[in-house]
């Protein structure tokens, strides 16, 4: 009786981690997603930078600036 016991708690026990690593997981996976949408923000930023500064016009109003 006491091994049937222990064995419907180990089984139970299991169900649980199993539950709790998929919400871990679940979680992880949306800061994954967050993440790549902040780092897809920022490479846009860095594009639309690198093209201000690149710009010609740009440079001549730095070079108008400069005097």
């Amino acid at each position: 009786m006491g091994l049937i016991f222990i064995i419907i708690i180990g089984f139970f026990a299991m169900i649980l981690i199993k539950d709790y690593n998929k919400k871990q997981q679940y979680l992880q996976n949306g800061e994954i997603e967050k993440l790549q949408r902040e780092v897809d923000e920022l490479k846009q930023r860095i594009a639309n930078l690198e093209t201000i500064v690149t710009d010609k016009s740009y440079d001549l109003k730095d070079k108008i600036n400069r005097l």
